[in-house]
């Protein structure tokens, strides 16, 4: 596939209205992508003006500089608005999350409180830890006596139902504070401790449960389609520091899924993959393919991408499974690689087609 000019494809997760130099493009949204070619060597700005608003919000617009040179657009500043995607043949997929303000309420709306438990610290003294509701899920610890806040850490992402317990990791002088957050598809849980000076923040993360002890803390991964195969991780805690001593995959809490269709088969395969588990990942191989063919081997030519997609176009001659994969390059950009991967029907009980050639399209 040959392009003389690079195009830009355009998707917002609002619909907006595209300008480019000042000219209207067309609006954008999730699923309504817009495409426009632009110079091999060029300057241009690029304006989004939003064109619905939730509610008690507000999108803002914005506009950013751009710049190609001999077709390739060059490095840009780090970019909270847009995020790039670089895919093969001069392909650019700028995906747009305009910024948005909260709009004052006609009400005050103040901060609602949603749990509290006691936690006694060293000696008897009485704290309090309070999870409440201010634009998000807020843990704050305060000192009964003194009513003097020690600590305030913000919940980010959780959402769901909230409890707070007392556990003993080890980590401190005394007893821990655990937060958990569940909701239907996954878990939160924050472990604050205290070093006898200071109240610490120890363990911040999300999973599919989570198991505490002393010394340890154990995470399961909720499970990735179609497979549901899992992560799990040991964090083992030692003077207030939790640190990550192992990690495996497997199928935890829940049961294997036969991928039973030619894309879920590729996809499994994929997971697995970037999850480092081997034996699921080989599982998926022919038996033509796996002659001489090492874990190793598909880590090197595969390895590295943070995402499985769709090719934003078919190509024309299309056989076995096409798939793209995104490989970051900063944080707010990566590169896209498009894979075919053949496959032949199985009957073993691992998968109901097993791949037997993958090319890069």
């Amino acid at each position: 596939m040959e392009r003389t000019l690079p195009l830009i494809v355009f998707r917002s997760k609002v619909k907006g209205l595209i300008r480019m130099n000042d000219t209207i493009v067309g609006s954008v949204s999730q699923n309504e992508p817009l495409t426009a070619p632009v110079s091999p060597s060029c300057i241009f700005y690029i304006a989004f003006e939003p064109l619905e608003n939730p509610h008690n919000c507000a999108y803002l617009p914005f506009s950013r500089a751009f710049q190609f040179l001999d077709g390739k657009l060059l490095r840009q500043e780090q970019n909270s608005c847009i995020r790039i995607g670089i895919w093969p043949d001069g392909v650019y997929h700028l995906h747009i999350t305009p910024p948005m303000v909260l709009l004052e309420s006609r009400e005050a709306v103040l901060p609602r409180s949603v749990c509290q438990k006691d936690w006694e610290m060293v000696r008897g003294r009485p704290f309090v830890a309070t999870v409440f509701e201010d634009n998000g899920l807020n843990l704050a610890i305060e000192d009964r006596l003194t009513e003097r806040m020690h600590y305030l850490y913000p919940l980010k992402g959780a959402e769901g139902k909230v409890s707070i317990e007392n556990i003993n990791t080890g980590a401190g002088v005394c007893g821990d504070l655990a937060v958990r957050v569940k909701s239907d598809y996954a878990e939160w849980l924050y472990i604050t401790a205290y070093d006898g000076k200071k109240i610490l923040p120890l363990f911040s993360h999300e999973g599919w449960a989570f198991e505490t002890g002393k010394g340890y803390i154990k995470r399961i991964s909720s499970g990735r389609k179609p497979t549901m195969l899992q992560s799990m991780e040991i964090w083992s805690i030692e003077n207030c520091v939790a640190s990550l001593k192992t990690q495996s995959t497997g199928f935890f809490s829940v049961e294997r899924k036969r991928p039973e269709t030619p894309e879920d088969a590729v996809t499994g395969f994929l997971e697995a993959l970037r999850m480092g588990s081997e034996n699921e990942t080989m599982g998926y191989i022919a038996p033509k393919l796996k002659n001489g063919l090492a874990f190793d081997d598909l880590q090197e030519f595969l390895g590295g991408f943070t995402e499985i997609t769709k090719p934003l176009w078919a190509s024309g001659t299309e056989s076995g499974v096409r798939l793209a994969l995104e490989f970051p390059q900063t944080e707010n950009s990566y590169m896209v690689r498009i894979f075919i991967f053949e496959v032949t029907r199985s009957s073993n009980t691992h998968s109901a087609f097993l791949i037997e050639n993958i090319s890069e399209d």
